[in-house]
């Protein structure tokens, strides 16, 4: 029995499921007959919408006069860098970013590298991280005083 004889059709897509969308003959969907070869392992699937991105995800919250004050403290950043690194404190993905800020996701990039530069951070996460640290910093000396509880 050739090899050409034990290959059979397989309907996959791209989860390795079965679909009528696409057929395509495999080495590893020999049937009865035991083949050698092992089926493939599934391919590891994408992340979605539904979790949480694997780095970078954290986001800080920042009230009005929280905002003034980090403005006011990273005065030495020029104004859209200033308008990024609030932008990454509200979090999201590179794209949502820069969808919010009407830029191009490159326009970003360097936005980011330029942060990164001068902050001496390595990552979005570093970033928020920086801002908070900025915030706690002005709560400690009195700059910033908590909101009134009722």
């Amino acid at each position: 029995m050739s090899l050409a004889s034990t290959i059979r059709p397989v309907q996959i897509n791209a989860h390795n499921k079965s679909s009528p969308s696409a057929t395509r003959a495999t080495p590893w969907s020999s049937g009865a007959s035991g083949g050698a070869v092992s089926e493939p392992k599934p391919e590891r699937r994408p992340f979605s919408a539904g979790f949480a991105e694997p780095s970078d995800s954290a986001r800080l919250s920042l009230l009005p006069f929280e905002e003034h004050h980090l403005e006011a403290a990273l005065s030495t950043l020029t104004l859209r860098e200033r308008e990024v690194v609030l932008a990454i404190c509200a979090g999201g993905t590179n794209d949502a970013i820069a969808s919010r800020l009407c830029i191009a996701l490159p326009t970003l990039r360097t936005h980011l590298m330029r942060l990164n530069q001068k902050l001496g951070t390595t990552s979005k996460g570093d970033v928020v991280r920086h801002a908070a640290t900025i915030l706690i910093e002005g709560y400690r000396r009195g700059e910033l005083a908590p909101a009134a509880r009722t």
